[in-house]
């Protein structure tokens, strides 16, 4: 995958090995913070997957 500052919701989900159902979970449980770039784009950066991924390590 590109070295992308941000991404697509499916590109998170592909990145994080998870569903595009868990991670929209995961963002409405508050745990992905996302950008909401217009009616129809939504984005997430970079920096907030790798400090929810920082957070999962610590948690197991």
């Amino acid at each position: 995958m590109e070295n992308l500052e941000n991404f697509r919701p499916s590109e998170a989900a592909r990145y994080l090995r998870i569903s595009i159902s868990q991670l929209w979970n995961l963002i409405k449980a508050g745990e992905i913070k996302t950008v909401k770039l217009s009616k129809q784009v939504t984005i997430i950066r970079r920096s907030e997957i790798e400090a929810f991924i920082e957070r999962a390590a610590e948690v197991a």
